[in-house]
């Protein structure tokens, strides 16, 4: 039975050979513009490693925080057994390790900050191909305009798209943290546009490049859109990569977690009163053990509370709900603007914006994650 949740990836690329044979017959004339198997074998060979590191990343920074969390509630443990010398040197060797360990991969970064680097330069040069493969329609108009009607203007179009590729490689592999580093710190971040054509009046009358027009909007404005929606979905798993799933989980932990220490607090101060007022005996025996016990469960709840807190900051869900939200509503008004443009030169205008939306959602995103942490 097909998966009908599934979503698709990279299909505005044609990675997939099931893509490229329907763009093929749904636009011909421009397929040769859409296929570009140099720089989808390029992406192919970032994409995969940049998704292993990312879940390395993720996984690292989350074993920091349980790490931390572990040495404190192993911590907080000695105060129940207290005068127990067996117990209380596991727990504290429990504590040094786990405390120990979590340094060395959260705040030192010994593993950790490592791989998050290596898998955000992978995601630049992803998202810089998906940038230049869409630049190139805009950049090389004059080209493509040519290449729709003579066989001999496809193979120069090709040829000048693979010399501007080339370029393009030379510029970013080596330098991936230099060019991190700029999209990061430089808001005036190079579009990757050289001389871009005006469009003339033989572009604005030629039905030959409706195609071009419509293979945009599909490939690169709705299918941001569609990807921003997506990452606003939520779902019913319990270790969710949605945002929005993640922020509910979260903030339920949370809330749970004020709810049981208000509750053992009371537990504590009634049972104090109770044995008071009963008198049972001189002095109250089972008060101390009932204090230290409960006390170690408050500290153990407020443990957890403090993990779920750093988890919304590495994780930054309701960031990342923001950050979508604001980039599909742009997608969204990009497309009304794109489907009411009355010529090639409007809609050539439009596409120029879309593409420098693309670049500020891209440092938005380096950004944020450049700033998030696993660290307690």
């Amino acid at each position: 039975m097909p998966d009908y949740v599934q979503q698709k990836f990279n299909d505005d690329l044609l990675v997939a050979k099931g893509d490229r044979d329907v763009a093929a017959v749904v636009y011909p004339t421009v397929f040769h513009v859409l296929d570009h198997p140099e720089l989808r074998q390029c992406f192919l060979e970032y994409d995969a490693p940049s998704n292993a590191a990312k879940k390395r990343s993720v996984y690292l920074g989350s074993a920091a925080i349980l790490l931390a969390s572990a040495a404190l509630i192993s911590a907080s443990g000695e105060i129940p057994f207290h005068g127990q010398a067996g117990i209380l040197t596991g727990l504290a060797l429990v504590a040094a390790v786990c405390g120990i360990a979590s340094v060395l991969i959260g705040a030192l970064g010994l593993l950790y900050g490592k791989t998050k680097r290596n898998w955000l330069c992978m995601r630049l040069m992803t998202e810089r191909l998906r940038q230049f493969h869409f630049q190139t329609f805009v950049y090389l108009l004059p080209e493509i305009t040519a290449s729709v009607h003579d066989e001999d203007a496809r193979a120069r179009f090709v040829s000048a798209r693979a010399a501007a590729f080339a370029a393009f490689r030379r510029k970013m592999e080596g330098h991936l943290e230099a060019e991190l580093s700029a999209v990061i710190h430089d808001e005036q971040s190079d579009l990757g546009f050289r001389n871009v054509p005006a469009t003339s009046a033989m572009m604005d009358h030629d039905p030959a490049l409706d195609p071009l027009f419509e293979a945009y909007r599909e490939l690169r404005i709705e299918h941001q859109l569609n990807f921003a929606r997506f990452k606003m979905r939520e779902d019913d798993r319990l270790f969710s990569s949605a945002p929005r799933s993640q922020a509910a989980t979260l903030e339920r932990v949370s809330f749970s977690c004020i709810v049981l220490l208000l509750a053992l607090h009371i537990t504590i101060g009634t049972a104090i009163v109770l044995a008071s007022i009963a008198r049972l005996v001189p002095t109250p025996v089972f008060v101390p053990t009932l204090v230290s016990v409960l006390g170690a469960a408050t500290l153990c709840i407020a443990v957890v509370a403090l993990a779920a807190r750093t988890f919304q900051q590495g994780l930054q869900p309701e960031r990342e709900l923001e950050r979508y939200a604001q980039y599909g509503s742009s997608c969204k008004a990009i497309l009304d603007r794109f489907d009411g443009a009355s010529s090639h030169t409007d809609k050539v205008a439009i596409m120029r914006e879309m593409e420098r939306l693309s670049v500020d959602e891209m440092r938005n995103f380096f950004l944020a994650n450049q700033r998030a942490t696993f660290v307690m």
